[in-house]
């Protein structure tokens, strides 16, 4: 969702961080919010941790997690023809883009169900089929394992609902 949809939702207002691969190293992130003031002292709070920010459009997915998410669609969908297995395509982005980690081994991290919502929303937003979700993905979303991230919501910790 974009943070307008949940603020509606919600009915308050909302700031919209992007994914990052490992937040204990990131050194900058995109942001959307519906509220001025909020975005302001994140943003401060922010360069307080040594972290950049960036404003972005307000659309689903923001700026690293669409990618990333187009990305892990890609190695689904290659593993699904059989092309390569899951530990060969997380070894071949870590050692052939330099990327911390593999899409599969992101996936993980966000787990399937939110990497498939992602893809979900990016699809119903702009229609366009690079956003279809590989079956693969369905399939992972779907097994027990996959897992809710954890979000901050209202000022509290907790399972996302979405």
């Amino acid at each position: 969702r974009s943070a307008h949809e949940e603020s509606r939702r919600r009915g308050e207002p909302i700031l919209l961080l992007d994914r990052c691969l490992d937040p204990s190293t990131a050194t900058a992130v995109a942001l959307a919010s519906t509220d001025a003031r909020l975005r302001d002292a994140t943003v401060a709070l922010l360069h307080e941790g040594g972290i950049r920010s960036f404003s972005v459009a307000d659309v689903p997915g923001l700026v690293l997690a669409r990618i990333l998410g187009m990305i892990a669609n890609e190695a689904w969908e290659t593993t699904h023809h059989g092309v390569a297995s899951r530990d060969d395509i997380d070894t071949a982005m870590r050692l052939g883009t330099n990327y911390p980690v593999g899409p599969f081994e992101w996936t993980a991290r966000w787990s399937a169900r939110s990497v498939l919502e992602l893809l979900d929303a990016l699809w119903s937003a702009y229609h366009d089929p690079r956003y279809r979700a590989s079956w693969a993905l369905r399939d992972a979303a779907r097994a027990p394992s996959s897992a809710a991230p954890l979000v901050v919501a209202s000022g509290e910790l907790g399972i996302s609902d979405r």
